[in-house]
């Protein structure tokens, strides 16, 4: 078929709906009168468009499967009895009698007590309560009011690898962080104790207790009761170190700290608590074992026989560097 120019002009539609091009040939002329009479040439064109729609959200929603699916792979599993639950602080309002006759006691040697029993306001009933029960905290308590709500430093100061730093969960650095509805000084024994860990294994102070305290409530290994045992077990791993749960034997314990792998311990109450605690053995020195209990220095000091601490030891973990 010969193909000749259209003329240049207007478009011009007919009453069939029928129309020219300003420039095209004879050939698309009449294909697209065809087109306009029939509206079969049209649709398939109109599908194309739909079916490239339709490729294109498949491929987006494809893109972001693989993505959360992605994010999900480097989120590590959640224990079933926890949840990522931020709990709302509640250090209690009005001292119970108990406390407040505990501190006129204190104050009768120590003076600077009494600003807490003139203002009694200023200081939560739990945390009136912990300078009452334990005066190596005092420094903590006395300080508080100017120290909620203050920001935490990033990092830990003293570290230096292989060597594990006796932190408190009390100290004044971090010791008003909120923690599991409570503060780190009344029940941060948890991310302390990996605090410490983490610093002596892997020479990095970036994860201070806080910042543990931080990451396991994001990722929901922290309850209304404290730390979960999960933490200890798998969590830790996000910190740069591996824990591997230990039977209950002398000779396991004694090998592992003798290897330079330190050994948190989930205790129930005695030497170190009234409820529930982590402490973490850090060596042997003399047949005795050396600890750090975040709650009290002064035991920290001590040396410990194995046979006291046995019965008090509900669950351990010796730690490794990744």
């Amino acid at each position: 078929m010969e193909c000749r120019r259209i003329p240049a002009g207007p478009v011009a539609l007919n009453r069939k709906g029928s129309f020219m091009v300003r420039y095209g040939t004879a050939a698309r002329d009449i294909r697209l009168q065809n087109a306009a009479r029939t509206g079969r040439a049209a649709r398939p064109r109109r599908r194309k468009k739909r079916r490239g729609r339709l490729r294109l959200l498949l491929f987006t929603a494809a893109c972001l499967c693989l993505a959360l699916f992605g994010a999900a792979q480097t989120r590590p599993a959640l224990p079933g009895i926890v949840s990522a639950l931020v709990y709302p602080l509640d250090l209690g309002d009005a001292w119970d009698a108990d406390t407040e006759a505990a501190l006129r006691a204190l104050a009768a040697r120590r003076p600077e007590v009494w600003p807490m029993l003139d203002d009694p306001a200023a200081w939560p009933a739990e945390v009136a309560a912990l300078g009452a029960r334990n005066e190596e905290a005092l420094g903590f308590v006395l300080a508080y009011p100017s120290l909620a709500g203050a920001t935490p430093p990033e990092t830990v100061a003293e570290v230096e690898q292989g060597v594990f730093p006796a932190l408190l969960q009390w100290d004044e650095r971090w010791g008003a962080v909120p923690y599991a509805g409570s503060i780190l000084a009344l029940s941060g024994c948890g991310p302390t104790v990996l605090s410490t860990v983490t610093c002596g294994l892997t020479g990095s102070g970036a994860w201070t207790p806080a910042a543990i305290a931080d990451w396991a409530q994001s990722w929901g290994y922290a309850t209304e009761s404290g730390t979960s045992w999960e933490l200890m077990r798998t969590g830790c791993e996000h910190f740069g170190v591996r824990a591997e749960e230990l039977a209950l034997s002398e000779t396991t314990v004694f090998r592992a700290l003798e290897a330079g792998r330190p050994v948190i311990c989930s205790v129930r109450p005695g030497d170190f608590t009234t409820a529930g605690h982590f402490i973490v053995l850090t060596g042997v020195e003399d047949g005795l074992i050396r600890l750090i209990d975040p709650n009290s220095p002064a035991r920290s000091a001590a040396l410990w026989k194995f046979d006291r601490l046995m019965p008090q030891i509900k669950n351990l973990w010796a730690y490794s560097a990744l």
